[in-house]
């Protein structure tokens, strides 16, 4: 059961969150509770402006790091951490859209942030000896708190990050074992662990736990690649075909570090006005800078920077140039997508139905396709210009076009297409536009 204090510090009914730990439907409930809709790209502009004044860049970029061997995640770890000078004038630039900012006000945010960050290690130092499965598994997901700035050498930075990885899947280890029937933490733990030591046993726990799962399959896939095993990729790819059902446990990661976190006191000097003032600029209307709002910032940004699966189903499910899919091979590839269209992510459905719209191209439900493929490209459009109008409310489809609803901007005219060239052609189509000859 969520403890009473997580549900007050979410602002929240406890009877909803109380029943979201236990119902079937808890993942699709939990990513409701008070998620900001954000692009990733803006979660991420948020993060780095509140932790480059804290002076915590490398912490947000050391996050971003998933596995052992990205080579990317090194170098941006230690090109920020490099630059401690330049964090003020680059933040506030990001903040303010202005050039110059009040100093006053900006040396007051970065004794907040550097106030924050302290409150959540101190907090983290706590979870991580709580013998708890609540406090473990929010330990295992914001093990970045302890690490201090990325070391100089590649390889240096390569034990560091083994050895985090270690004592994440240790607390993900001991969050199961106090609480055997969670939903989350078996897949939360797979998440994490895409290559090294002990992590195919934690891999083939999640396809164990959630066999009629498609999106577990798909991330075997991707962990068959990895293993260079195109025979268990393979495998892989037929059962999320036989797969009824599509679940990245979306909210997750947000709900059980808001419940570790609950009741992280605010510093007083984040309440001053010009602080305020300075972050509601990247915040939803009606929404403060405090502790709390920080914490979801920070979980969302860990959440976004999963490593991207779905890639070899792609590979799988296109022809060559001139060529055509198998039969066989077509039909699995439409009912899989079919199934990933199903969830009720923006994201997910964007990832689906770019590639059924071709897949279908002269089906009989290529229409179709192709019209829930335009109302989305209108939907993405819409909050590109203005992502915060649709303020707390979860990243769903159906949220969002109720919201615009409201405004009367839903459903899109009928006669709307999108500037991208591409997307037009699969809209009109189903086929993307002929390839430009170079002159």
């Amino acid at each position: 059961m969520i403890r009473q204090g997580a549900c007050q510090a979410l602002g929240q009914r406890p009877a909803i969150l109380a029943a979201a730990r236990t119902h079937p439907m808890r993942r699709r409930m939990a990513a409701k509770i008070a998620p900001m809709n954000m692009p990733p790209q803006r979660i991420a502009l948020v993060a780095i402006v509140v932790l480059l004044l804290a002076g915590g860049a490398a912490w947000w970029w050391q996050a971003r790091k998933l596995a052992p061997g990205v080579q990317a995640a090194r170098t941006e770890a230690r090109a920020v951490a490099a630059k401690p000078a330049s964090r003020m004038h680059g933040a506030s630039s990001v903040a303010s859209g202005e050039s110059k900012s009040d100093p006053v006000v900006m040396a007051a945010m970065e004794q907040c942030g550097e106030a924050l960050m302290a409150g959540m290690r101190e907090r983290a130092r706590q979870l991580s000896v709580r013998d708890d499965s609540a406090s473990q598994l929010a330990s295992a997901l914001t093990p970045y708190l302890e690490d201090g700035t990325p070391p100089s050498r590649d390889e240096d930075l390569e034990r560091l990050l083994a050895e985090r990885q270690v004592k994440q899947q240790r607390a993900f280890k001991r969050a199961r074992e106090l609480d055997p029937t969670h939903p989350d933490i078996t897949w939360l733990a797979a998440e994490k662990c895409v290559e090294g030591p002990g992590c195919e046993a934690v891999q083939q726990a999640a396809l164990q736990a959630e066999p009629d799962n498609a999106a577990v399959w798909l991330r075997a896939m991707t962990w068959a690649r990895m293993r260079k095993d195109d025979a268990a990729m393979e495998n892989a790819f037929k059962r999320a075909v036989a797969a009824p059902h599509y679940d990245t446990h979306r909210g997750s990661t947000l709900l059980a570090v808001m419940e570790g976190y609950a009741g992280l006191a605010t510093p007083p000097i984040c309440m001053a006005p010009g602080v305020q003032a300075l972050a509601s600029q990247e915040l939803p209307g009606g929404r403060s800078l405090d502790a709390m709002t920080f914490v979801e910032i920070m979980a969302m940004a860990g959440e976004a920077a999963n490593v991207m699966y779905g890639m070899e189903l792609r590979t799988l499910c296109k022809s060559g140039e001139g060529d055509v899919l198998p039969r066989g091979r077509q039909a699995d590839c439409v009912r899989l997508y079919s199934t990933m269209a199903s969830d009720p992510s923006a994201v997910e459905q964007w990832r689906a139905l770019s590639q059924l719209v071709e897949l279908t191209a002269d089906a009989p439900e290529g229409p179709a396709h192709r019209e829930r493929f335009r109302q989305l490209q209108w939907l993405m459009q819409e909050q590109r210009k203005d992502w915060k109008q649709f303020g707390m409310d979860s990243d769903g489809v159906e949220a969002m076009q109720e919201t615009l609803a409201k405004v009367g901007r839903w459903p899109p005219p009928a006669e709307w297409l999108p500037k991208d060239e591409r997307a037009r052609s699969l809209i009109l189509t189903g086929r993307p536009p002929p390839e430009k000859k170079p002159k």
